[in-house]
């Protein structure tokens, strides 16, 4: 077995400041509140408000559910922190791996040591800042989602690959062996990238001396105890709320396959299906170029073709930083958020910081010009300059896309909404708004049941609303329709007037004999009607369009102008 050396990264501390830097940001622009789209249906889960509906990304829910039980404060806020930290230190971590795997191409003497060492800390920087505030990242970092988590697994993966490569520790090869089979089970992007981590590992495993038939049984003995964790996440849905209202009638195995086939939906869809080959060609190809060109390019390759390869890598790492048109964002729409491209190309990034700081001081370097020589040596620090200045700029041009402040109107709407209720524990609504509203009663210390009457044609949807009542004849009534349930149910319960508030348009009530009595944001039953206060009524209504009602209005114009786009994973 070789001589094993040391990890090498030089300042490795300049990657917590510059995580730390990310976490101030990622705080400052978090959101008064959940926010719309794929975050809160994320938060709803994790909290418990609603049941998880199939067992994809079973880790994150459970770590972010663990999270919310043991803290204190608002849902919204506690898990953007979590977030927070956590797109923190995939930010601390980039900086390690892109400056430890630059530093490692290097062919070092004492007389470029230095200038390797400068190289290897401005490629960490410029990945830092590119991931830091690249909009996708940091969308996913400063509110709930699961995709901080998962890009914190895949940079907690990457780094054991390259602790292995420069120690020859089996042990960490096969850490990472189990790291990538479990985060198999996590995120199906770890499927794509399973090829071309297993030959890269066979091919260190042999550079090593390794590679024998002893240690290969064993890295598949690690990859089998990652993978058989479907099975145990399979078996943890099976049996719960979300498989009873899914209505899954194949027992385990059947949420087995539909585990694996949702992954592989994911996986192939991931990509819009109008320019799917541009999202490849702006991400995938520049990272697999980089991998291939970056030993010999790094140390001084002379050839035009590599100069042209670089440019065309540069113009596409800065167009995707500012969201060029063809980007991945861009081209997958707000309906789906691609954040693994951007964490490639802010590999790429930092190389190509590295690159062009080194490449100019070789182009003259034989010349008898003492001149052009100096020429070469200035030029490389300016280009590198000019590209982490970019980086440096990017924050201020994409924080009105980034901040999660967009929902705060939203949010403010369900706050007076919970307001409203005056104590009621349902709610009736049209929908819009309903996850805002739950999770606004829960960090007021309600549990509110909400039944969206746009849900009735959905037969998962009213499998829930049935789950909501005590009574089996409503849970019945449920699976007939939605308006006979709600119908018998404001027509038997004596209780109704105390329990039920309505968002939506009064009918039912009405229809059912009741007085909708306006209450704020809500209308709320009333059976005789000649015991409202009218004067009272109007007097608290005068009150709140004259208080209230502005102060609405003014946070959703002051939200409509941020220009902050919400995204789905």
């Amino acid at each position: 077995m070789q001589e094993t050396k040391p990890l090498l990264c030089p300042a490795a501390w300049v990657g917590w400041v510059l995580g730390s830097a990310a976490f101030f940001t990622y705080f400052m622009t978090l959101g008064d509140g959940p926010s719309s789209g794929y975050s809160i249906s994320y938060l709803m889960a994790a909290a418990g408000l609603f049941p998880q509906l199939n067992p994809l990304n079973a880790f994150s829910h459970l770590f972010m559910g663990i999270v919310l039980r043991i803290t204190g404060g608002e849902l919204a806020t506690r898990s953007g922190l979590v977030c927070a930290v956590l797109g923190a230190l995939s930010v601390g971590l980039i900086y390690r791996l892109v400056a430890a795997t630059v530093w490692s191409c290097l062919e070092k003497n004492r007389e470029n040591e230095a200038r390797a060492n400068t190289a290897a800390i401005l490629a960490g920087l410029g990945a830092s800042l590119f991931l830091a505030f690249c909009i996708p990242f940091w969308t996913v970092s400063n509110r709930a989602h699961v995709a901080s988590f998962d890009t914190l697994w895949l940079m907690l993966a990457g780094t054991l690959l390259f602790r292995y490569v420069h120690t020859g520790n089996l042990g960490l090869a096969y850490a990472f062996v189990f790291a990538c089979s479990l985060g198999m089970v996590e995120l199906a992007t770890f499927s794509s990238f399973l090829p071309l981590c297993g030959l890269y590992l066979a091919y260190q495993l042999w550079r090593h001396e390794q590679l024998n038939g002893k240690v290969v049984v064993k890295a598949l003995w690690f990859g089998l105890a990652g993978f058989s964790f479907y099975f145990i996440v399979a078996w943890q849905f099976f049996g719960s709320s979300g498989y009873y209202l899914r209505e899954y009638t194949g027992g385990y195995w059947q949420v087995l396959w539909h585990l694996w086939r949702d992954q592989y939906m994911l996986l192939t869809q991931s990509l819009p299906q109008t320019g799917w080959l541009i999202v490849l060609l702006v991400s995938v190809a520049p990272w697999l170029a980089a991998l291939l060109v970056a030993k010999r390019s790094l140390n001084g390759e002379k050839d035009w073709t590599y100069y042209v390869l670089h440019a065309v890598m540069t113009l596409i790492a800065v167009g995707l930083l500012f969201n060029m048109k063809l980007s991945p964002l861009r081209l997958a729409g707000t309906t789906r958020l691609l954040v693994t491209p951007y964490v490639l190309m802010a590999c790429v990034y930092g190389y190509l910081v590295a690159y062009w700081f080194l490449t100019p001081s070789v182009w003259w370097e034989n010349s008898d010009q003492e001149a052009l020589q100096r020429l070469g040596r200035f030029l490389g620090p300016v280009l590198a300059v000019f590209l982490l200045g970019m980086a440096i700029v990017a924050p201020f041009r994409n924080v009105s896309e980034a901040d999660a402040g967009i929902s705060d109107s939203v949010n403010r709407y369900a706050r007076e909404v919970v307001q409203s209720l005056a104590g009621r524990e349902w709610l009736i609504t049209s929908g819009g708004e309903d996850s805002h509203v739950a999770i606004a009663a829960a960090d007021a210390g309600l549990r509110v049941k909400i039944i969206n009457l746009a849900g009735q044609n959905n037969e998962a949807y009213m499998n829930y609303v049935g789950s909501l009542f005590n009574e089996p004849r409503y849970r019945n009534l449920a699976g007939i329709g939605m308006f006979p349930l709600l119908q018998e149910w404001f027509r038997s319960d004596p209780d109704i007037e105390s329990k039920v508030a309505i968002s939506a348009l009064p009918d039912l009530l009405t229809g059912s004999g009741f007085t909708a009595v306006p209450n704020k944001m809500v209308f709320l039953a009333m059976r005789d009607r000649n015991t409202l206060d009218l004067a009272a009524l109007k007097r608290i209504h005068e009150e709140f369009w004259s208080e209230r009602l502005p102060l609405l209005l003014k946070t959703a114009e002051d939200g409509s102008n941020t220009g902050t786009m919400l995204f789905m994973r």
